[in-house]
C-alpha cells in the first residue's frame, strides 16, 4: 500500500513537473480536435414555384470543385460558371420522382449568402415530370458515401399543405401523396442510431407533421451539444472550480449541498444567456460574422483553463456565466439556422432548446458526479489541475485557428 502511494506521487509530481510540455503536445494533438459541426442542407418549395436547395458551400465543393483560379476563397461568378456541373449533381443528388419514372431537374438561379458559419449556396431549380402531373417522392443522395452524418431537412407543398421532415443516409426518400394514404414510417434523426417512430395519422397529418419536426429537432438539441467540444470544456472548467475550493472542506454533506446549488445556478443562467441569443438570431436580429463567434466561443474557454491553473482559482461570478451564455447562443445558432431552415419557427427553438437543455443536463450530471466521486483521492486536486493544463492549449489553438479562418 505505501509502496502503491509513493508511485502515485511521484507519477503525479512528474507530470506538474512536465506540465509545459504536455501543453505543447496537447496543442499538438488538438490540430484534429474540431468543435460543432454537421453538416446540414434544407430542400424547400418555393414561393413562385419550383425548389431551392441550400447547402454550404464547402459541402458543395466535396463534390465538385469549384475554386477554379485556386485562391481559396469561392465566389459568385465561380459558381454560375460551375452551373453545368450543379445541375448535373441536382438531377444525381435530388431527385423527385412519379412512381418509378425519374423527373427532370433543371436550374434556373444560383446564389451565395454569407451565415453565421460561412457561405452557403441556394440553387433554385424546377422539375418536369412526365405528363405534367406531380411528383409523388423525393429522394436525397447527397455526401452518403463520405459523410454519412449528412441531413437535409425538407419543407415540401403538398395537397394537404407543407409536409415537414429530415432526410439522412439512413432515411433518404419520403412520399409526396397524401398524407392518408402513408403508412406508418420510421424518422431517422440522425446519422448513428437516434430514432424516432412517429406513424402519421390520417386524421390529424399536420399535427403529425408538426409533431415530427418537434422530436427531430429535440434530438438535434442533444446531439449538437453532446458533439460541441468546445461548449462541453466551458460547462466543465465552471465545474471544476467549485470542486476545487470544496476540496479541503470537511464536511462531505455540506459539500455536495453547495456544490449541486452552485451548478443548478450556473446551467441556469447559463441556458437561459444561450437561449436568448439563439432566440434573437434566429428572428434575424442580430447577425456576426461566425469566426469572431466561434473565436470568442473558444476564448472563454481559454479563460475557465486559466482560472484552473491559477494558484487560488475562483468560480467564475454568475454575471460573467451569463454573458459567456449569450456568446455561446451565438454559436448554438449557427447550428440552429442549418437545420431549420424552411422549419416552423416557434416549434423547432422550443424544440432545439429543449434538446441542448437535455444534453447539458446529461453531460453535468454524469461528469460532475464523477469528478466528484475522485475528489475523495489524495491526489484529486492535482487531477482538477492538469484538466486546465489539458484544456487551455486546445483552446488556444482553436482561437488562433478560428480567427486565421475570418481573415484567409
Amino acid at each position: 500500500m505505501i509502496y502503491k502511494q509513493s508511485y502515485s506521487n511521484f507519477i503525479f509530481r512528474e507530470l506538474s513537473r512536465w506540465r509545459y510540455a504536455l501543453m505543447v503536445f496537447l496543442s499538438l494533438c488538438s490540430l484534429h480536435t474540431d468543435a460543432h459541426e454537421q453538416s446540414v442542407a434544407a430542400i424547400r418549395s418555393l414561393e413562385q414555384g419550383g425548389y431551392q436547395w441550400q447547402l454550404n458551400i464547402v459541402d458543395l465543393n466535396k463534390s465538385i470543385e469549384l475554386d477554379h483560379n485556386q485562391d481559396n476563397a469561392i465566389s459568385l461568378r465561380e459558381l454560375n460558371a460551375s452551373q453545368p456541373a450543379i445541375t448535373q449533381l441536382l438531377n444525381r443528388v435530388v431527385s423527385f420522382s412519379v412512381g418509378t419514372i425519374k423527373c427532370r431537374n433543371q436550374l434556373s438561379a444560383i446564389e451565395s449568402q454569407r451565415v453565421i458559419n460561412g457561405y452557403v449556396a441556394r440553387v433554385n431549380f424546377t422539375t418536369s415530370c412526365p405528363q405534367q402531373v406531380a411528383p409523388d417522392t423525393l429522394s436525397y443522395y447527397f455526401l452518403n458515401e463520405t459523410d454519412p452524418l449528412h441531413v437535409a431537412t425538407y419543407a415540401i407543398d403538398a395537397t394537404t399543405g407543407t409536409l415537414h421532415g429530415v432526410l439522412s443516409a439512413t432515411n433518404n426518400s419520403v412520399s409526396l401523396l397524401d398524407t392518408a394514404d402513408l403508412e406508418a414510417t420510421t424518422l431517422t434523426t440522425i446519422g448513428k442510431g437516434l430514432n424516432s417512430d412517429v406513424p402519421r395519422d390520417s386524421a390529424t397529418p399536420h399535427a403529425q407533421a408538426f409533431d415530427i419536426i418537434n422530436k427531430y429537432f429535440v434530438m438535434q438539441g442533444i446531439y449538437h451539444i453532446l458533439i460541441g467540444i468546445d461548449h462541453l470544456l466551458f460547462l466543465l472548467v465552471l465545474i471544476v472550480p467549485l470542486l476545487m475550493n470544496l476540496y479541503h472542506q470537511p464536511s462531505s454533506h455540506l459539500s455536495i449541498s453547495q456544490l449541486c446549488g452552485a451548478i443548478a445556478r450556473y446551467t441556469l443562467l447559463f441556458t437561459l444567456a444561450h437561449s436568448t441569443t439563439l432566440v434573437i438570431t434566429a428572428l434575424g436580429w442580430i447577425a456576426l460574422p461566425g469566426y469572431l463567434v466561434e473565436s470568442a466561443i473558444a476564448a472563454t474557454v481559454a479563460l475557465g483553463g486559466w482560472n484552473i491553473l491559477r494558484r487560488n482559482p475562483m468560480p467564475i461570478s454568475l454575471v460573467m456565466v451569463f454573458v459567456i451564455g449569450l456568446i455561446h447562443g451565438l454559436g448554438f445558432a449557427s447550428v440552429f439556422g442549418n437545420v431549420a431552415s424552411g422549419n416552423p419557427l416557434l416549434s423547432t427553438i422550443v424544440s432545439f432548446n429543449i434538446g441542448l437543455e437535455i444534453g447539458q443536463l446529461l453531460f453535468v450530471a454524469i461528469v460532475g458526479g464523477a469528478l466528484f466521486w475522485l475528489r475523495q483521492y489524495q491526489q484529486a486536486y492535482l487531477y482538477y489541475r492538469l484538466m486546465g493544463v489539458a484544456i487551455l492549449p486546445v483552446a488556444l489553438f482553436w482561437i488562433g485557428e478560428r480567427l486565421l479562418a475570418g481573415v484567409v
